[in-house]
């Protein structure tokens, strides 16, 4: 499912290639990612996940 156009268009100005990003929280047993991790946006989606 695609997002509202305008919440996509305003994640990708506030995330640009490039930005960094902490991950404050993360509840998923599956794959465990420890609180502080950082990382850079490569890009945002249509369903607004970074990568």
């Amino acid at each position: 499912m695609m997002k509202h156009p305008e919440w996509l268009k305003f994640m990708k100005e506030q995330y640009p290639p490039g930005t960094r990003i902490r991950l404050i929280e993360m509840n998923d047993p599956y794959s465990p990612v420890s609180p502080g991790t950082e990382g850079t946006v490569n890009f945002i989606d249509d369903q607004c996940h970074y990568g």
